[in-house]
């Protein structure tokens, strides 16, 4: 390259010089005044008549290059192709050898990257994508679930190539053919909106005597009514036996559990009514539905649901109270929260900490502290140890009300229960201020 180079300015270097030369003895005002002359003038090519020139100049202008001989040593020094105006046939020249890169450039990558990147080669062929993939693993590492994982969660891996890797992955033998393995592909392919390729990989499960759990049926329904795609979840639903499961209560509960999460809580209460005399229900499938209600603050519709609940010989449990309690609050009338809660004591039941922990925080929600840990001690008195949610209302609603105090001795107290705040979970994030006022200058 440094030799094609040097050439290539030895040859500007020919050209460097004026093609007229102009002697010492030239003045600049004769040139300007060549130029600035009002006479027109003709051109043959790029050379001036030698009767417009001045003496110096024309007595100079011997020298002819011949083009052929310049468009070859044009095209010797440049990487061009040259085509022929007569003929629509290109004449090639030789181009210099691409540098070749080093097997080894790219070991810096993680394997994860190595492989997504084999598919913006945009290679044809199976055959061709499987070899690169397999070339792509070197000896010292192996293909684990987590890496497969890596690969189609991140980038922006389209759905066939997402199939496609899948697809290599499992034939290797460091990646079991389980149901772990497929959760992978069945939430990568649901999130990216993929559902064909989803529905694809059920049957492949199926065909390989694979049968899918309950995980299992909440990956793929989530996924399609978290895109409001709600019909198709519940054909999904009636078709169960194509893919190896039974439409009974544990399938059901989580199609109702996956459309009240969604707020889709009306056509879960359809579902329900419309199931009644065909799938067995018990008290989650009632607790789902009524759970839906309490988020939207319908008390009218938890009551019609806890009535059906009881008319069916069930009776109501701590989650259930739970969630009358939560729907109360968010209804505003927390004074028939206090009641359900007083009528749950005096029946005896047992109370646990779902169900204090709504009560702490129908009480924040009207600002009424004395109360909050008047319920808090209670938990501690009767040996219902407090949880992350619980400090979590708690510590955030003291330092919203500037109760910084208050918000410092509730945080050591949950580090002395051994409840650690982690930086990415809810409670380290409401726990932030605690340490701003504790550590941070003033």
């Amino acid at each position: 390259m440094a030799f094609h180079s040097q050439r290539f300015k030895a040859f500007l270097g020919r050209f460097s010089v004026a093609r007229y030369s102009l002697s010492p003895r030239t003045s600049p005002s004769s040139l300007v005044s060549f130029f600035s002359t009002n006479k027109p003038r003709s051109f043959s090519s790029t050379v001036l008549e030698e009767e417009d020139l001045p003496i110096e100049i024309a007595t100079n202008s011997t020298r002819v290059f011949d083009e052929s001989e310049l468009l070859q040593e044009l095209f010797e020094l440049l990487p061009v192709r040259y085509k022929n105006s007569s003929s629509n046939s290109s004449v090639p020249y030789p181009l210099e050898k691409p540098t070749q890169i080093d097997a080894g450039a790219d070991d810096f990558l993680p394997v994860e990257d190595k492989l997504r990147g084999v598919f913006l080669q945009k290679l044809k062929g199976k055959a061709a994508i499987e070899n690169a993939l397999t070339a792509s693993i070197t000896k010292d590492l192996e293909l684990t679930v987590d890496t497969v994982g890596k690969v189609v969660n991140r980038g922006n891996l389209g759905g066939e190539a997402m199939d496609a890797f899948f697809t290599w992955a499992v034939k290797q033998p460091t990646v079991p053919i389980d149901l772990s393995t497929y959760h992978v592909i069945l939430k990568a392919l649901g999130r990216r909106k993929f559902f064909d390729l989803m529905l694809d990989k059920l049957h492949d499960m199926h065909a390989k005597g694979i049968c899918p759990n309950c995980e299992t049926l909440e990956i793929v329904i989530d996924s399609l009514v978290r895109a409001s795609r709600i019909a198709k979840a519940i054909d999904l639903f009636e078709k169960l036996e194509d893919f190896g499961m039974e439409c009974g209560t544990g399938c059901f509960n989580v199609l109702l559990q996956c459309l009240c999460r969604r707020r889709h809580v009306g056509k879960a209460n359809s579902l329900l009514n419309s199931k009644r005399e065909k799938i067995e229900f018990d008290s989650m499938t009632y607790n789902i539905v009524i759970g839906g209600w309490s988020k939207m603050g319908r008390v009218t519709e938890m009551e019609k649901s806890l009535k059906a609940m009881v008319e069916d010989g069930f009776t109501a449990d701590c989650l259930t109270y739970r969630y009358l309690i939560e729907g109360l609050g968010r209804a505003s009338q927390i004074d028939n929260a206090v009641r359900i809660f007083k009528r749950i004591e005096n029946e005896g039941c047992t109370l646990d900490t779902g169900v204090y922990n709504a009560m702490i925080n129908n009480c924040i929600s009207v600002g009424d502290f004395d109360e909050c840990m008047r319920y808090y001690e209670q938990m501690l008195r009767l040996n219902c140890l407090p949880n992350n949610d619980t400090y979590v209302k708690l510590i955030g609603a003291f330092l919203k009300a500037q109760k910084v105090s208050d918000a410092l001795e509730m945080f050591d107290a949950m580090l002395h229960r051994g409840i650690v705040p982690t930086s990415a979970g809810e409670c380290g994030a409401c726990c932030g201020g605690v340490f701003a006022q504790r550590f941070l200058p003033k």
